[in-house]
């Protein structure tokens, strides 16, 4: 299983991913990372490409990094907003939302030119994608955790603690559904050779029945000589 980890930006998904990796002796990638490692610097691509290719060159890494296991993902702050993504990163894996208030995350964020959607109006633009984006990241997630007044190895640990939970009550209901598709294959079996049982039974009636008749047939003259 996969863990991801979704959010805005500067909410500190790359350092709890390398902490929670450190702790769970998991991988750890970055979409960002192999982004810039494999086509440059992403504010150049923004600024000569555009968003939307940046768009499909990050569901060109999700989709590579669904297919492997054992794997802590941080994933850019507009990664999940994409159903798509979603889909994949779903496939192996479980999604973790990283959720800070604007204090939290103005206080965090470097504006530089990493960061190719916070050129102007920091501020703003911000607050703007903390209130566009906090319901998509709560409706894709499945488990979220409040980052505020958090250090990494608090949060790390809090993660790792919840998707043993998760991972634990899953197999559970895992159990739980083999249990109750064997009793029904047993019900299925019993009420096969309940049938069968009930078959020969009524076999045997009818032969006897078809006797007793024969037994009972009156003699005719024939048979007195």
């Amino acid at each position: 299983m996969n863990i991801v980890l979704c959010g805005m930006m500067g909410v500190g998904k790359t350092t709890v991913g390398i902490r929670i990796a450190e702790l769970a002796n998991m991988r750890w990638h970055d979409t960002d990372a192999i982004i810039i490692d494999k086509y440059g610097k992403i504010s150049d691509i923004f600024e000569f490409y555009g968003e939307a290719h940046f768009r499909r060159l990050e569901t060109e890494v999700v989709k590579e990094l669904a297919e492997e296991d054992n794997l802590v993902i941080s994933t850019g702050g507009g990664c999940v907003l994409k159903k798509e993504n979603c889909t994949y990163l779903k496939k192996n894996g479980k999604i973790v939302f990283l959720k800070a208030n604007l204090d939290t995350l103005s206080a965090r964020v470097r504006i530089n030119d990493s960061r190719p959607l916070l050129k102007k109006n920091a501020l703003e633009k911000i607050r703007e994608l903390l209130i566009r984006r906090t319901p998509i990241y709560e409706k894709v997630a499945d488990i979220i955790i409040d980052t505020d007044d958090k250090d990494i190895d608090h949060v790390a640990k809090e993660i790792i603690l919840k998707i043993e939970a998760l991972r634990e009550a899953e197999e559970e209901e895992a159990k739980k559904k083999q249990n109750i598709e064997a009793d029904k294959e047993a019900r299925k079996v019993a009420t096969l050779e309940e049938k069968k049982y009930m078959f020969e039974v009524y076999k045997d009636l009818r032969k006897a029945a078809k006797d007793e008749k024969t037994s009972e047939k009156p003699k005719t003259s024939e048979d007195s000589e």
